[in-house]
């Protein structure tokens, strides 16, 4: 599951991997982001310094500089392969199902956001994470209208407009699950029907 801050990916997300497991599926369940491992550390200590105070990144209240967008996806693509390994690789091959708060199209519109690049996710190391992501399994993209957004995350409504934005950009297709007007029961309701038909 991929999208918005405030959508319910997490409600959902944890739900799903608890219906699973009652089905009698060995599940792992994951999140990720961006900013992991050594990428956290690094976004600590710039914080430090005025020249990358800004609000792109509101968990460590830095800004990088648009124009090392690419090192900094660069950067967090090194931070995200620990990561990948452990929580996504090797589950599935132990013949898990891994279920995802979050995946690589977050960690892609993440660096957009943080570097304020909105090319991020034209580049070829954003396109490999699509890649990666379009070999994950079934997709599915939470969203939610920006008001229901605003109220559940807290977010100032231009920031998740910059975020629903980003995930236009990406062109993945996957189903949508707009959490807008039902309970989280329903829109869990919906993704099991649609795993259950072999959805994709």
């Amino acid at each position: 599951m991929f999208g918005p801050d405030g959508s319910g990916k997490t409600t959902i997300s944890k739900a799903l991997a608890a219906i699973l497991k009652e089905r009698g599926h060995r599940v792992s369940w994951s999140w990720m982001r961006g900013s992991h491992t050594f990428v956290s550390l690094l976004s600590r200590f710039l914080a430090r310094f005025p020249a990358f105070h800004g609000l792109s990144n509101p968990y460590y209240g830095i800004a990088v500089p648009s124009s090392a967008s690419r090192l900094w996806l660069l950067l967090e693509y090194l931070g995200f392969l620990p990561i990948y390994v452990l929580q996504y690789a090797l589950p599935a091959w132990l013949d898990y199902t891994v279920v995802s708060d979050r995946f690589t199209a977050d960690l892609v519109v993440w660096v957009a956001l943080v570097t304020d690049d909105p090319t991020v996710p034209d580049s070829l190391l954003a396109r490999h994470l699509m890649a990666l992501m379009r070999r994950a399994g079934p997709l599915f993209f939470v969203t939610a209208g920006l008001g229901s957004l605003m109220a559940r995350s807290g977010e100032a409504p231009m920031y998740l407009r910059r975020q629903l934005a980003l995930y236009g950009k990406l062109g993945l297709n996957a189903n949508i699950i707009d959490t807008t007007d039902e309970t989280p029961g329903d829109s869990l309701n919906r993704i099991l029907a649609i795993i259950d038909g072999g959805g994709c």
